[in-house]
């Protein structure tokens, strides 16, 4: 039987809850533009890459929250997003996160009272952590479906920009559990392990950001 929390996990963790992770491709139009991702295949390895990346960064950050005692989650959560300042990626990648932690945050007010998260500075990881504590959300459920959706913003975005079957590019993503899985692993560290992630991708979103003419913000 799935429980109030698990049907609850489920909803914020879609691809389609209002938080602009639709907006997001992650650098992979550039790729798929420069005809350096052009099916399946390199779609995953691409994505493998970046839940790399992800954990390595915001998931550290997420996890650090999560570890911290409730009463001390705004503060954890502040002190990973104060490491995430100095993070190596973009700017509109870091601003796209930070966008998302905003929307993170005032869904889950408009959704009932919880406590003001304080002054910040706020990105999509951390503000997934208080979001997993005010809702209570098992820590290693609440960090395994932030990478998942990681994912599914990436899936969304290549069955837009490849010419590919979308359904078998779905099947592909679900196939991807245990990759999420071995990121979310990797995710549970101290803070003061926090890294960057592969140059390789973080140049695909730099070149992203100057081109004129695109259909997604990264």
């Amino acid at each position: 039987m799935c429980t109030p929390e698990q049907w609850d996990l489920a909803f914020w963790s879609d691809s389609a809850w209002p938080t602009g992770g639709f907006a997001l491709s992650h650098g992979l139009e550039t790729l798929v533009e420069e005809g350096r991702v052009t099916g399946r295949a390199d779609w995953a390895m691409v994505v493998r890459l970046f839940l790399q990346e992800t954990a390595a960064g915001e998931g550290v950050a997420l996890w650090h929250v999560l570890e911290a005692p409730p009463e001390r989650r705004p503060a954890a959560a502040a002190a990973a997003g104060r490491r995430l300042v100095a993070w190596p990626r973009s700017a509109e990648a870091d601003a796209a996160s930070r966008a998302q932690a905003r929307r993170l945050l005032a869904l889950a007010r408009d959704d009932g009272a919880v406590p003001p998260p304080g002054p910040g500075p706020w990105y999509a990881g951390p503000a997934w952590g208080l979001v997993a504590g005010w809702r209570g959300w098992l820590p290693e459920a609440a960090l395994t479906a932030f990478l998942a959706v990681q994912v599914k913003e990436m899936t969304a975005a290549a069955a837009r920009l490849l010419r590919v079957d979308p359904g078998a590019l779905y099947r592909d993503a679900a196939g991807l559990g245990p990759v999420v899985a071995a990121a979310a692993r990797r995710a549970r560290r101290p803070l003061s392990s926090l890294s960057g992630g592969g140059p390789w991708l973080e140049i695909a979103t730099l070149r992203h950001a100057r081109q004129q003419m695109r259909l997604f913000r990264t």
